[in-house]
């Protein structure tokens, strides 16, 4: 468990029994983009949660036990149900997006790992003129591991942005 100031960053966190999951609601995606940018260092990994993974996780508890440093957010909006409180859901590519959006005032390294050859070129080509002080290198979703592990270890990132679906997803996220 990471030792996070939640305080700063206005989040509620609640705990799922079966499986056993700390969910954090965020007041707004912004909320959740700062609080990133705030732990990268930290190698934190922002995991969207839905109903469908809470139910892959009740069939296989142990599947995302070896990502470190996870941080749930509630993606679809049953989960934000669970919280007595209205928070709002934050899907996956409005994160992504509101982080870029934030970390372009600023120097970082993207990596952007998924989708075929030409999604990932038409998502490259968007990015880099929305985000143009942002340094991207991207890769398409049909590699294998050790290839994903090399293209992460040569370019170093600040950030990696993984769209591959679950549990791929998760998986690499544990490599």
């Amino acid at each position: 468990m990471l030792n996070l100031k939640i305080e700063s960053f206005h989040i509620e966190q609640l705990e799922l029994r079966n499986p056993s999951i700390l969910i954090t609601f965020f007041e707004s995606v912004n909320n959740a983009a700062l609080f990133l940018l705030e732990y990268k260092k930290d190698n934190l990994a922002m995991v969207a949660l839905n109903a469908e993974k809470v139910i892959y996780l009740q069939k296989h508890p142990h599947a995302y036990g070896n990502i470190k440093n996870v941080v749930f957010y509630p993606d679809g909006a049953p989960i934000c149900w669970l919280n007595a409180k209205s928070k709002p859901r934050i899907p996956g590519v409005e994160l992504w997006l509101e982080l870029l959006k934030v970390a372009n005032k600023t120097n970082h390294k993207v990596a952007v790992i998924g989708a075929s050859p030409d999604v990932l070129a038409s998502a490259e080509e968007i990015l880099k003129s929305r985000f143009e002080n942002l340094n991207f290198k991207f890769m398409h979703g049909y590699n294998n591991e050790a290839a994903y592990q090399k293209f992460i270890c040569e370019f170093k990132p600040d950030f990696v942005l993984i769209s591959m679906g679950s549990p791929k997803q998760e998986k690499l996220i544990w490599i």
